[in-house]
């Protein structure tokens, strides 16, 4: 039985939504590189040992158990340090209000918009269509919740948040202005200057050029 919590990640992916929440919740972890394309890690085994899915992110909690998909690691991490504020008891209205932002960011953001534009075998044309057709229609969203609170559930920072960053972080990379949402830019420039969240963006970077090394000697999935 394992006595440490292990985030499994690959830099900028989405695990960086639960590095986040790790870091600011002050739950003691390890976190393991997993080379983006050939998911090699840094131990020499293949992340799909961990995760057959092959998908970040996933957790191993102090017992043992794996957990894997972004919003169940969040959860769970959550329940990790009740204390931080991340989440809130089941039942309450605050829990439900997480749930459904939570879900949105998964469904909204995360695979309809981001995965489309990094996924390489995706056609331009869809690519193309996400930034200047749907993203429009749900970046107003959390633009609108935001003006008139600091965070998403209110003034408290939460695992949504949490989400949120990571997305705001990328969409640039869309050729999304973030200049069109303001709301969402001065957001993203405060989380960004939490310590959690400053400490969380160093480990990634490094985490890019380590994995960059291991994962390119002679790997395949």
């Amino acid at each position: 039985m394992t006595t440490s919590t292990t985030l499994y990640a690959i830099p900028f992916a989405c695990s960086m939504a639960p590095h986040i929440a790790l870091r600011e919740a002050a739950v003691p972890h390890d976190v393991s590189w997993v080379a983006r394309g050939s998911l090699a890690m840094a131990d020499g085994r293949k992340y799909r040992d961990v995760n057959p899915k092959g998908k970040v992110s996933a957790l191993r909690l102090p017992d043992g158990s794996i957990v894997t998909e972004n919003i169940a690691v969040l959860l769970a991490i959550g329940d990790l340090a009740p204390d931080a504020g991340l989440s809130s008891p089941a039942g309450s209205e605050r829990r439900l209000r997480l749930y459904e932002w939570l879900s949105f960011i998964s469904t909204e953001l995360h695979k309809q918009a981001l995965w489309a534009h990094f996924d390489p075998d995706v056609p331009q044309a869809m690519k193309t269509h996400v930034a200047e057709y749907v993203l429009p229609k749900v970046l107003p969203h959390p633009e609108a919740a935001l003006q008139h609170r600091r965070f998403l559930i209110g003034d408290d920072f939460s695992l949504a948040d949490a989400y949120l960053f990571w997305t705001l972080v990328l969409l640039p990379q869309l050729g999304v202005s973030l200049e069109d949402y303001p709301a969402l830019l001065a957001f993203r420039d405060s989380v960004k200057d939490r310590p959690s969240v400053a400490q969380t963006l160093d480990l990634e970077r490094s985490g890019l050029l380590a994995s960059s090394a291991f994962g390119s000697a002679g790997n395949t999935q």
